[in-house]
């Protein structure tokens, strides 16, 4: 595939110019060219280096994060079952990303205990702090995110697809996997409670309208570049097209829009920029940005990491038997 080499870089170059505007753009609206003192967070109160190790923020998106990593790595396997290394190089790699993701998690909880201590650690898995001074409540983090992160976990079958030209191997273990991830996230959401307000409250809109623009810039172009960095592309005469495949990922797109457009819409005509922390759009839109830096790492290297686990070695038949998670 020509395109091949610059699709990855694509994949890696929108998620750094946005970083890179952001930065420009808090430089710009503080005056400063290195502003990682200046306090730049919608609270008034983080710098920006504070926001970029804001481990209690990192700590509650634990699970939102795993979904989307889940998701993308299975679509990956589906859509691209074989991977670029061979048994030996795989193996190296998948200890690779299984140590980076290791290491981030034990920082991200380490950080949140020694910041904000023991209970901070209970109180974000359970997805119970959201901003400041609002109450704590079992799920109420998670209720900001449902239809936004919905959007992102159909967004991964529908460019997957998209970019495989609806060719793929028949993997009934992939398609399972994904499959898994949607009913595990509506499992989760069940479980923390589900209400009116992700679909009706302009607060909640709001904030998954910037949710959906940061991740959607950021995080998931840099998870799926991660996975098709390690995979082997679909060459046209692989597998033809399967018209209920197309079918599918066409559906998945149309998904995919409807909510973005009701989440942005939602946000516009219910007021949501009234609901905000702060008016100074650096804050809310670019500051946002760094506040997942810790998710973009972790997003990645789950989703390597998992992706290497569920697809196929460039030989197969030299790879030894290994049980699927």
């Amino acid at each position: 595939m020509s395109c091949w080499p610059r699709l990855r870089s694509l994949l890696f170059l929108v998620p750094l110019g946005t970083l890179a505007g952001a930065y420009a753009w808090i430089g710009w609206a503080t005056g400063d060219a290195w502003p990682w003192q200046r306090g730049v967070h919608e609270d008034g109160q983080r710098t920006l280096l504070n926001t970029v190790f804001y481990f209690e923020h990192a700590l509650r998106e634990l699970p939102l994060d795993a979904m989307l990593a889940w998701a993308v790595a299975a679509a990956a396997a589906y859509f691209y079952p074989q991977i670029r290394l061979d048994t030996s190089a795989r193996s190296a790699w998948l200890r690779l990303s299984a140590v980076v993701s290791a290491l981030l998690l034990a920082g991200i909880v380490a950080g949140t205990w020694v910041t904000a201590g023991a209970n901070a650690v209970a109180q974000n898995l359970a997805q119970m702090p959201t901003r400041p001074g609002a109450a704590l409540a079992w799920g109420a983090h998670w209720r900001y995110h449902i239809l936004e992160r919905l959007a992102l976990l159909l967004a991964s079958f529908a460019l997957l697809g998209l970019l495989a030209n609806g060719r793929q191997r028949s993997s009934r273990k992939a398609l399972a996997l994904y499959l898994g991830s949607l009913a595990g996230f509506v499992l989760l959401t069940f479980s923390f409670g589900l209400t009116r307000e992700p679909f009706a409250d302009s607060r909640y809109l709001g904030h998954q309208a910037r949710e959906l623009f940061t991740h959607g810039l950021v995080t998931f172009p840099l998870a799926v570049g991660a996975c098709l960095t390690l995979a082997r592309g679909v060459p046209a005469s692989s597998a033809g097209r399967r018209t209920g495949t197309m079918r599918s990922i066409w559906l998945a797109c149309t998904a995919t829009g409807l909510l973005g457009t009701y989440v942005s819409l939602g946000a516009l005509l219910t007021g949501a920029s009234q609901q905000t922390q702060t008016h100074e759009l650096h804050r809310l839109v670019a500051a946002h940005v760094f506040e997942h830096t810790l998710g973009y790492v972790l997003v990645a290297a789950w989703s390597a990491c998992f992706y290497l686990w569920w697809a196929e070695p460039k030989d197969p038949a030299a790879a030894a038997p290994r049980n699927a998670p």
